[in-house]
């Protein structure tokens, strides 16, 4: 029992720290997003930054560097006019890279 009791407190601090982690993130400032290598690339003002392959996104995956680069940013998103895709960044936060084909 005791060692669960330690696991359950663990478990809500680590949620807890997730928590206040995504919150800092969400109410950071991007200062630029880019494509490199086959990521896309988002730099926070504090430093933090978020990276996701193309590749998992079916927009993405087909687009030319040109159209890749061309990255709108909102303080909700990202946006890539010429490909006609949106992705937040709640949802780049939790994994969600945009619909599977």
């Amino acid at each position: 029992m005791g060692s669960l009791m330690i696991c359950q407190r663990s478990l809500k601090k680590m949620a807890i720290d997730f928590t206040s982690i995504v919150m800092s993130i969400l109410n950071d400032v991007v200062r630029l997003a880019y494509y490199t290598d086959g990521l896309i690339l988002v730099r926070m003002d504090s430093g933090v930054e978020i990276r996701f392959p193309v590749n998992k996104n079916p927009r993405l995956k087909n687009g030319t560097e040109k159209e890749l680069n061309n990255i709108q940013i909102s303080p909700f998103g990202l946006h890539w006019p010429d490909l006609d895709e949106d992705l937040s960044f709640r949802g780049l936060l939790d994994g969600d890279f945009g619909q599977q084909s």
